[in-house]
């Protein structure tokens, strides 16, 4: 009798880690209650009032090199739900507004997930074993860039010793100046990637009120950018884009990423720390930054049993090189040794709406 209450003491305890509150993260091997949904909103934010890791003016300086990053807004929406004991689906979508040329990338990020457990026992040292099968797509608006010291930059990267360059909305052709009736410029076009993943989780419930856990996850991309001249109707333009011969920028990489996610619950407060090492595998010619580095902490208050708000921040050691993967090419790749963070907030709202 006495040895069947431990065994149960012991199963209810374990069974907490099930029912720790998911704040922000969902780097966890731990699936969601059978039923539960749960519905997430962020404010993305980076400039010079809310650079809250020090790296804006540090590490982004001045915007007239092609490949630079600099303020960011966006939002984020997210959904996660309990459809089994063992198995939660996870849907997420993000815009971000990003100073980038000169211009403002506009990014539109698509993710779903789902996850299933493969084992949840008291009596190992890692109590749950997941894995996760994923789809990301990113894509963003055609960008014109028509600051002239990006333009030169731009050219500079293509083709050094063209003789082309542009100044005050002209073009100078080995020392002749140009004057079109509008002025040229380059656009970015088709930037799109899809990714494709798969990830294994391993959860350790540390006490009652924190988990644990570590994942190793391996990821695909298909990746599509294109440059151009325009205007495209000009035959000047057009003679100068046959003289370049600009790419097309479209390949595929693959990425490693292992990681730790650290949750703690005290009281009415989680507390929420990711950390990720990726390797990203390119061809030899794209190979200058092949590493980052991303911390992701949160802080959330329980304000009732349906609402959580949280705050927190991201640190990417070489910005987005694993975000956006379309943004790096042979052209900007140089640029990716730059550091770049930005704030968050928001809100969570949990319930079950099949009772």
């Amino acid at each position: 009798m006495i040895k069947k209450i431990i065994v149960v003491l012991v199963l209810s305890n374990f069974l907490l880690a099930n029912t720790l509150n998911y704040a922000l993260s969902n780097k966890h091997s731990f699936v969601l209650p059978k039923g539960s949904l749960e519905l997430t909103s962020s404010y993305l934010k980076v400039n010079d009032t809310l650079d809250i890791f020090n790296v804006k003016e540090k590490e982004l300086g001045n915007l007239a090199r092609f490949g630079a990053i600099g303020d960011m807004d966006g939002f984020e929406l997210g959904a996660r739900y309990g459809l089994t004991k063992k198995d939660s689906i996870f849907v997420n979508y993000q815009q971000w507004n990003v100073d980038y040329a000169g211009s403002v990338l506009k990014n539109s990020r698509f993710e779903f997930f789902n996850r299933y457990n493969l084992l949840n026992t008291p009596y190992s040292f890692f109590q749950a074993l997941s894995f996760d099968v994923g789809y990301i797509n990113n894509s963003a608006d055609n960008l014109d860039v028509k600051n002239e010291a990006m333009l030169n930059s731009m050219l500079k990267k293509i083709k050094p010793n063209s003789g082309f360059s542009f100044k005050n909305g002209s073009i100078v052709a080995d020392g002749t100046t140009i004057t079109l009736q509008e002025s040229p410029f380059f656009s970015i076009e088709d930037m799109q990637s899809d990714s494709y993943y798969v990830r294994l989780l391993l959860g350790r419930k540390m006490s009652s009120h924190s988990v644990f856990d570590i994942y190793a996850t391996y990821e695909y991309s298909d990746i599509k950018t294109k440059l151009d001249f325009s205007p495209k109707d000009n035959i000047f333009i057009n003679q100068i884009a046959g003289n370049f011969n600009l790419p097309v920028l479209d390949r595929d990489e693959k990425k490693m990423h292992l990681g730790f996610n650290y949750t703690l619950e005290n009281s009415n407060i989680i507390y929420d720390f990711n950390y990720e090492f990726s390797k990203i595998y390119r061809d030899d010619s794209l190979s200058v930054e092949d590493t980052n580095h991303v911390f992701d902490v949160s802080v959330s208050r329980i304000l009732n049993k349906n609402w959580i708000i949280f705050v927190g921040g991201k640190l990417m050691l070489n910005q987005f090189s694993t975000d956006l993967p379309y943004l790096y090419n042979k052209y900007t790749q140089t640029q990716f040794d730059k550091k770049y963070g930005f704030a968050k907030i928001g809100l969570i709202y949990k319930f079950k709406p099949f009772k």
